[in-house]
């Protein structure tokens, strides 16, 4: 079933979807009224639809343009029913933990059940390669005016650590590749007992590639 039918198929007003797509089937349960806003749940909902089909954040973060979300999960309702099964969701609702769809299938830009899973921030930031705000040189490289070299180096517990300086942009990025894929498996040690086993095996064996 895609979006449209199951819209139609739930009679609800364009005006009471949310982001154009989304049906909230809990209705006001999902409000606190007595702090002025909605429940966790819902914004890890909302969160999910907004970077699917919000334009503003295409805009802001033209990365998500080509998001998709299952047809289901445009219904809150079987979204929470499928995504508390998911380990680590309990860590969404209290630690910030992060609904990630590009760690078990890497690149992948579609929302479901067989693509999402919970991680914290620590494990996010380390597999987001920030292309967009990157230069003409593959990622983690730059170039040294001053030692007319390539260097590399990688964020590891949010300090810069220096891999080296070499005479093409290739080998250092190479020297960048094994240093990420080796703190991924660091990190995802650290994490093993918590995350969702998929995620886990996925961060196993994750590469890093030139052209990411």
């Amino acid at each position: 079933m895609n979006a449209i039918n199951f819209i139609k198929q739930h009679g609800v007003e364009k005006a009471r979807l949310v982001f154009g797509v989304g049906v909230n089937d809990l209705g006001r349960s999902t409000w606190l009224a007595a702090e002025k806003r909605h429940t966790t749940e819902y914004k890890l909902w909302q969160n999910m639809l907004e970077r699917a089909y919000s334009q503003k954040c295409h805009e802001r973060k033209p990365t998500y343009i080509g998001t998709t979300v299952d047809p289901r999960w445009l219904s809150l309702k079987a979204f929470l029913e499928d995504v508390s099964k998911i380990k680590g969701f309990d860590k969404a609702l209290t630690e910030g933990w992060q609904l990630d769809k590009d760690i078990i299938s890497k690149g992948s830009k579609h929302y479901s059940l067989d693509t999402c899973c919970f991680v914290p921030k620590a494990i996010n930031v380390l597999i987001t390669n920030s292309k967009a705000s990157r230069g003409k040189y593959p990622i983690g490289v730059f170039y040294s005016s001053r030692d007319k070299k390539y260097q590399s180096c990688l964020k590891i517990d949010n300090k810069n650590k220096f891999l080296g300086s070499f005479p093409t942009p290739t080998d250092a990025f190479m020297a960048y590749k094994k240093a990420k894929e080796d703190q991924i498996k660091v990190v995802a040690e650290r994490y093993k007992d918590q995350i969702d086993q998929r995620a886990y095996q996925a961060l196993l064996s994750f590469t890093i590639e030139i052209t990411d």
